[in-house]
């Protein structure tokens, strides 16, 4: 990431996109609302189309926009205590 000593890279760059792409979808699952997750199993859990479903009904995402949020929320460990 950039420092008062190392400016923006192209890399920052595609980092700052991606967020800025998928930071709606996962702000309305409502991801950071409850305790943090504690492994990546209750992540998958939380996304799963299943619990999605019963949260928001027909307006959850599709399954592979929910694995794509999951995969996000744990490599850049959001709301996780693992």
């Amino acid at each position: 990431m950039p420092t008062a000593d190392r400016p923006i890279s192209p890399e920052d760059f595609g980092r700052i996109s991606l967020w800025e792409s998928i930071a709606p979808d996962l702000d309305a699952t409502g991801y950071a609302n409850g305790d943090q997750f504690t492994n990546e199993e209750q992540v998958r859990e939380y996304f799963s189309p299943e619990t999605q479903h019963d949260m928001f009904g027909d307006d959850a995402h599709d399954p592979e926009r929910l694995d794509k949020l999951a995969d996000y929320v744990i490599e850049h460990r959001l709301h996780c205590d693992f």
